[in-house]
């Protein structure tokens, strides 16, 4: 889930320099988090930095009104589906990032980030957005970079993509 502060905070004014997607901002009274913006510094971070600097114990909180990005178990209906179409494909191999609910640029920075943390060396990932824009993104992204988009599959609100990353392509 992305976060958001809470009424507690104090405005000590040490998150907002440490969000590396520049989503906390000062409000009227306290500091707020653009959902829009936040995704608990996955790519950049083990874990949120606000969150880890903030002063004020249970100030900033996930939020639960907005989507998880961290890697989440892969939706059965699409890995039966990859299985059954892909029979080298196993389901411990897959990596589930899910971006739902997030504008573009957001879920290609996502996936980007991801790719290029040293300790993730996934066979595959499934990406999972609703951005519009991601289908043509990710697709020219992944081939810029050497990333092979294996399947893409489209549901009225959501692209699923099946991508094997550079390390995996041989």
């Amino acid at each position: 889930m992305v976060l958001k502060i809470e009424i507690s905070c104090i405005n000590c004014d040490v998150c907002e320099p440490a969000c590396p997607n520049n989503a906390i901002y000062m409000g009227d009274e306290i500091y707020h988090i653009n959902p829009n913006l936040c995704n608990e510094c996955i790519g950049d971070f083990d874990t949120p930095q606000c969150q880890v600097l903030c002063p004020v114990d249970d100030c900033i909180v996930q939020d639960p009104d907005h989507p998880v990005l961290r890697a989440q178990p892969m939706p059965v209906d699409v890995l039966n589906q990859w299985c059954l179409q892909f029979p080298y494909i196993s389901q411990p191999a897959v990596t589930t990032l899910d971006a739902q609910q997030q504008s573009c640029p957001l879920p290609l920075l996502t996936l980007k980030r991801f790719l290029q943390q040293p300790q993730q060396q996934p066979q595959w990932v499934h990406l999972i957005t609703s951005d519009p824009h991601s289908e043509h993104d990710i697709s020219r992204f992944c081939a810029l970079k050497g990333h092979q988009v294996v399947d893409l599959v489209k549901t009225p609100t959501l692209f699923h993509f099946l991508i094997q990353p550079q390390h995996a392509c041989s």
